[in-house]
């Protein structure tokens, strides 16, 4: 296949399968970061929240229809890694999602390579540009090894295909071996539209994380080359389409190599199972996994959470151990590990009460060698360790009942999901480990944050409309539907604690109404009133509570 073939194939599946919206539909609004819990975990560290700083991306762009490809930023550092363009629309609202100053979710990033798809994957019609390229796809003499990343968040908006499955594989394959020996994270759409085929490029890659949209309006299933039945996308993100979404991920993924610093957080695999770990479920109602099937087929490990997957990172870094805890939070890199079984022991105290969920997540990397045996590049074969993941209850560190487990032979990604752990001793045990380093994360918490009722990453007046509406429900038990009726401390009803949870969480907003008792007054008519005497005496001892607290101010 020449490389004219190539380059004309590519750019027709390009211009024809992602979908270019205008600008308003892929800014990074404030409501999408608030639904990402941006906001939220910006107004709790305040001048600490990390924002890209000293983090490097690379942007690869298909071309627009006069195949410009650059992003527009004043105040960024823009090399042009494929020579000089025009503006591509496409190109400057997903930088605007990604880092743009005002809306951004990485506003600090100010190093950015930027990539014309054809030149990145190495199909250009001129064999100089050729040479220079990122991936050099088809390239098998002495001079056919990639490029070296220099870049720690590679943003990949685009699908495509060369029109053979052995090409495409190649590519995964060189992209692969960039990400193992390059340690850099690198973020690929899906397509747009739910009866869309998973796309060859770049969705096939292991090492990658393949992001949908949170309205399932994306490929979904399972790959088809290069390993078949791996399950994509890994995650979602409230974006109308799949160009919006992958620039978000790419956006928090540099925040958490900031975070990460120089500790071993910064390697690719655990920020990739930080990002899934902190993935959400809750506005999915029909997500699932299986032992076999480590990720929900349409919405992957869930909905993309800054606020998360950043508590993750932030954490230390917590080993394994057969006779000391990890805390209910964190994650482990193992690199070169020696033994094929690693235990995670964890405890949920009895005042503490249920764990709402617990979510782990184990990845390691396919690795990609070349197989010539002289100074060529370009016979790659291809390895998988077959690693598993799986919690058992525990007592004095000895393992006991298995609760759940995550057994693909085909993916390189293992996960676990549980709601609702009761008061006791825990083990989270990875398997076939040995040779392989991996990395695990691992989130133990409430529903949402107190305060957040209806959990959309804000604490505001919402709020307070849907803890009225949920005042005095009684639904035996905590669950996701009666935290979101204000029973944030889940003992199954909404009463007088969950409403000093709803104030804890007010106390911490800037923008906090303090005149919550008129508004409890104001709405109590309409809430249902399966006990009218004890409604009463409770409104009555909130309306005491918030008189004595105004005095005393």
């Amino acid at each position: 296949m020449t490389a004219r073939i190539a380059n004309a194939t590519l750019l027709a599946i390009c211009s024809t399968l992602l979908l270019f919206v205008p600008a308003a539909k892929l800014r990074a609004q404030p409501d999408l970061r608030n639904e990402l819990w941006h906001t939220m975990l910006a107004n709790e560290l305040g001048a600490a929240m990390p924002l890209g700083t000293d983090v490097t991306v690379s942007q690869v762009e298909a071309g627009d229809g006069a195949d410009n490809y650059r992003p527009l930023y004043d105040g960024k550092n823009l090399t042009l890694m494929s020579g000089p363009t025009d503006v591509s629309t496409h190109a400057a609202n997903v930088a605007r999602i990604t880092f743009g100053n005002d809306s951004g979710i990485a506003p600090a990033v100010t190093d950015i390579n930027v990539w014309h798809v054809d030149h990145f994957l190495g199909t250009s019609e001129s064999p100089a540009s050729n040479s220079t390229s990122f991936l050099k796809v088809g390239q098998t003499n002495s001079s056919g090894v990639p490029r070296i990343e220099t870049a720690d968040v590679q943003n990949n908006s685009w699908v495509g295909t060369f029109g053979q499955t052995s090409v495409n594989q190649e590519a995964v394959r060189r992209l692969d071996y960039t990400i193992n020996r390059d340690n850099y994270v690198s973020v690929v759409g899906v397509n747009n539209g739910s009866v869309t085929a998973v796309p060859e490029l770049l969705a096939h890659a292991y090492n990658v994380v393949s992001v949908g949209v949170s309205s399932g309006n994306h490929s979904q299933g399972t790959t088809t080359i290069d390993g078949t039945g791996r399950t994509k996308p890994d995650i979602v993100s409230p974006y109308d389409t799949t160009s919006g979404a992958t620039a978000s991920v790419s956006g928090v993924a540099a925040l958490l190599v900031e975070t990460a610093g120089t500790t071993d957080a910064q390697n690719s695999e655990v920020i990739k199972a930080a990002l899934l770990s902190g993935a959400t479920k809750h506005d999915f109602g029909g997500w699932d996994r299986t032992v076999t099937r480590p990720l929900d087929e349409t919405f992957g490990a869930g909905q993309l959470n800054a606020y998360r997957s950043y508590h993750i990172v932030a954490a230390d870094q917590q080993q394994a151990s057969d006779t000391n805890e990890v805390a209910l939070i964190g994650w482990d890199f193992v690199e070169s590990p020696s033994t094929n079984e690693y235990l995670y022991f964890f405890s949920v105290d009895e005042d503490q009460g249920k764990v709402d969920e617990l979510s782990v997540t184990l990845t390691w990397n396919r690795v990609v060698t070349d197989g010539f045996s002289d100074s060529r590049f370009g016979n790659l074969q291809s390895s998988l360790a077959n690693l598993s993941l799986e919690l058992f209850e525990a007592s004095d560190f000895v393992e006991g009942d298995s609760l759940q487990s995550s057994n693909s032979s085909v993916d390189n990604v293992e996960h676990l999901y549980l709601e609702h752990l009761d008061p006791g001793q825990y083990a989270i045990k990875v398997s076939g480990a040995a040779g392989t380093d991996f990395a695990l994360a691992w989130s133990g918490t409430d529903y949402g944050v107190a305060g957040d009722v209806n959990l959309d990453g804000l604490v505001d007046d919402a709020d307070i409309d849907a803890f009225v509406a949920g005042w005095g429900s009684h639904d035996g038990q905590g669950t996701l539907e009666s935290w979101r009726a204000g029973d944030m401390n889940q003992d199954g009803q909404t009463d007088l604690q969950d409403f000093l949870l709803l104030r804890e969480g007010f106390n911490s907003n800037p923008q906090v109404n303090l005149d919550l008792a008129q508004l409890l007054s104001t709405n109590v008519a309409p809430v249902p009133e399966p006990s009218g005497v004890v409604l009463a005496a409770s409104i009555g001892t909130v309306l005491w509570y918030w008189a004595r607290r105004r005095r005393a101010a």
